[in-house]
């Protein structure tokens, strides 16, 4: 997906927003300033997997994001945010290569939460009970998808420097040394600057 059009069809297909609003066409189009500021972040080469309309997203314990917002997870990362007058805007980032596991997870009569675990981070996202594994089944299969392009990805081979010449002994060089002079190469006086230029190194 790469249009705002496309995400928005989206999300109607597989109701990825929570909590579920009366009249899903009038809560996707009332989200149009958050879906501007979060696709204004996504850069040209990346592909969008997942989209969903959230309405609370945690990193560890810590609420990052309150009230409506978008969370995309894209052929490279996991991007959230919202515009919030009050609390000023909220754009999150997370590398998609440190990803390690996604759960889904129940808590109370009518709540959930999907989590992505990374090196660095936590992730989860609240989500209405009754929506949970349909949201994680779509997440997991997203993130699945991202990590095996990555692997099927030609890898970049760095070739390794040529191998330094040996270097050779302080005898060998004033061997070299000698020979040249003993040859009639070099004079007595090149010989001996050159044979004090290597003692003296």
């Amino acid at each position: 997906m790469k249009t705002l059009e496309e995400i928005k069809a989206y999300i109607k297909t597989h109701d990825a927003i929570t909590p579920t609003p009366l009249n899903l066409d009038k809560a996707v189009e009332k989200a149009d300033k958050h879906f501007q500021y979060v696709l204004s972040q996504v850069k040209p080469e990346e592909d969008i997997k997942f989209a969903m309309i959230s309405n609370g997203v945690y990193s560890g314990e810590t609420p990052t994001m309150g009230g409506t917002g978008i969370f995309l997870i894209t052929n490279r990362r996991i991007i959230y945010g919202q515009r919030a007058v009050l609390t000023g805007d909220i754009i999150k980032f997370v590398n998609l290569d440190d990803c390690l596991d996604a759960s889904a997870s129940t808590y109370g009569i009518l709540s959930g939460k999907v989590t992505i675990q990374t090196r660095t981070e936590k992730c989860s996202l609240t989500i209405e009970r009754k929506k949970v594994n349909a949201m994680f089944a779509l997440i997991n299969d997203a993130i699945q998808q991202v990590l095996a392009e990555q692997k099927a990805a030609p890898q970049v081979v760095v070739a390794a420097a040529p191998p330094s010449p040996p270097e050779r002994s302080l005898a060998a060089e004033l061997k070299e040394l000698k020979e040249l002079l003993d040859m009639g190469v070099l004079s007595q006086e090149e010989f001996d600057e050159q044979k004090k230029k290597l003692l003296n190194r």
